[in-house]
């Protein structure tokens, strides 16, 4: 069995259904044995066109279509006894082979095909990518290696089902009530943070105000803004542990104050076996969780030394 054959014929069912629904360019499609990616132009793409599509290329490859040929002297010719020929033009010379699937598609191609529909056994999208605004690939496979992904790809949904507590037709729905309810709490985060910043007081030590401590689970781009903000017009640093998820980052910030918080914060996150860098007015890195506090105050003594 030629499955190249067998599966470029697939690919000109699955295509013919895309441009059924909307305007498509295919640019390029490869092939190797019961594997395929096509790249293409189109607006949009989501799985449920993809399905459709699919649904339909089976049908049509179940239906044991005969695939034939008809050459022509000139494009026009061609378009003239198939009104529905997919063609590209630009790629065209001379002489016209169309490949037509019984009743279905006819397309202008130069590439080797089964003699019927049914050969390719059954077509599966295994994924599909945006790799920039209106530019898709679809990776896609036929016969052994479609049963192959779709057995892969069920076991994935039932062990997701088990995981999410639902049966696997449910698990979009579990999913999408999940995404919600997080971003609820993402939301609770952000008006807790901005609590917690508000509450924020400094030690004075000298002329130098020092904002200071730990806390987890914070939104941490909102409490370093919040924290920078704070301190910008003042002679003050920042200096802070953010616990999330047992993972502890930690980071400086100065005010109207001439320190390099780069180098303050390699040298006191080096002695607590942390690391971390960035630029003289901001600088960030990690150490564990449990030496938090430790850190903070290592950090505090590297200030006082500077100024």
């Amino acid at each position: 069995m030629d499955w190249e054959a067998a599966g470029h014929t697939a690919e000109h069912v699955f295509m013919r259904g895309l441009q059924n629904r909307l305007k498509v360019k295919p640019l390029k499609v490869e092939h190797r044995g019961m594997r395929g990616k096509i790249t293409l132009e189109v607006e949009k793409l989501d799985w449920s066109l993809i399905s459709e599509v699919v649904y339909e290329t089976n049908r049509v490859i179940f239906e044991g279509r005969s695939v034939k040929e008809h050459f022509f002297q000139s494009l026009d010719e061609a378009k003239s006894r198939f009104p529905n020929l997919r063609a590209y033009e630009e790629r065209i010379r001379g002489q016209v082979r169309v490949i037509e699937v019984e009743g279905y598609d006819w397309t202008a191609c130069s590439r080797q095909h089964a003699k019927n529909t049914s050969e390719a056994k059954l077509f599966y999208v295994k994924d599909f990518s945006s790799k920039r605004r209106g530019l898709y690939e679809i990776d896609f496979s036929i016969a052994d290696e479609a049963i192959k992904d779709i057995s892969r790809n069920l076991e994935e949904l039932g062990a997701a089902s088990i995981s999410l507590h639902c049966k696997p037709w449910e698990v979009y729905e579990r999913v999408s009530s999940l995404l919600k309810e997080v971003d609820a709490l993402k939301r609770q985060r952000a008006k807790l943070t901005k609590q917690l910043l508000e509450l924020q007081r400094p030690e004075e030590v000298k002329d130098l105000l020092i904002y200071s401590g730990v806390v987890e689970e914070v939104d941490e781009r909102r409490f370093m803004e919040g924290i920078s903000d704070l301190i910008s017009d003042k002679r003050a640093v920042g200096i802070y542990a953010m616990i999330s998820q047992g993972k502890c980052k930690v980071f400086i910030v100065r005010g109207k104050l001439d320190v390099n918080c780069t180098e303050l914060l390699r040298r006191g996150l080096r002695e607590l076996g942390g690391s971390g860098g960035g630029k003289e007015e901001f600088a960030m890195g990690g150490v564990a969780s449990e030496r938090a506090k430790e850190a903070i105050e290592k950090l505090k003594g590297l200030i006082l030394k500077s100024v």
